[in-house]
């Protein structure tokens, strides 16, 4: 919803990403219990992007942000004993000219095993938004200390 207003409200032909993923990024917290309390933010620039690129870029980033804060920071509504988890994800963009690499790292429990992020429909959506929309692709890795980072590699269109 971020993504269409400001692209219904823009003739441009790209337009500055930062700003638009940073809104995005402070809701993402939100979406998840009270018990937890998960920080995010962007490390490094998106600059200015393609707004025919713009929409499947942040609707895989707010997913997979979204399935972090879900799945990375686990509370057991059972234990008498219960605690807020905390934590933080971060959003790292690199770019060099049209290619983008991005990285979004959480200190969360991290994956389960070293197959991956499973296979639904969350999962499903973000990898067809960056493998055939967007013509990249898309790793998830287990870090190293806890938590899981996935690595995005994407050419983008050339944006003025």
């Amino acid at each position: 919803a971020v993504v269409h207003d400001s692209l219904s409200h823009s003739l441009d032909e790209s337009i500055d990403f930062d700003d638009i993923l940073d809104k995005g990024l402070r809701l993402a917290p939100d979406l998840s219990s009270p018990l937890v309390q998960v920080t995010t933010r962007r490390v490094g620039s998106f600059g200015k992007i393609a707004t025919e690129d713009a929409s499947a870029l942040l609707l895989a980033i707010t997913e997979l942000v979204t399935n972090a804060v879900e799945h990375g920071f686990p509370f057991d509504l059972d234990d008498p004993d219960l605690e807020p988890v905390c934590g933080s994800i971060e959003v790292r963009p690199e770019r060099e000219g049209n290619f983008l690499r991005l990285r979004i790292v959480d200190d969360g429990v991290g994956l389960k095993d070293e197959r991956g992020p499973g296979d639904g429909l969350g999962t499903q959506i973000v990898r067809t938004l960056i493998t055939a929309d967007l013509r990249g692709t898309i790793d998830w890795r287990s870090r190293e200390g806890g938590g899981t980072e996935v690595l995005l590699e994407v050419p983008l269109r050339a944006s003025e």
